[in-house]
């Protein structure tokens, strides 16, 4: 998740979920659901912060760069 201001300055946050069953994994919806309620208890605890974009990803996978 970004989290920006009003002059710019940004934050990124990780959202990222377990697919594995064995480790009572939850599916990519459940995470883009429950990360909406994340950004909201975020953006209470940081006033004057806003979301900018976010996403889900998979524990242990890191973007390519």
């Amino acid at each position: 998740m970004t989290f920006c201001t009003a002059i710019g300055v940004c934050k990124d946050v990780s959202n990222v979920y377990d697919s594995d069953p064995a480790n009572g994994g939850v599916s990519i919806m459940t995470c883009m659901i429950g990360a909406q309620r994340e950004m909201v208890k975020w953006t209470d605890a940081h006033p004057g912060f806003v979301v900018k974009r976010w996403s889900c990803g998979v524990a242990g996978r890191y973007a390519k760069i």
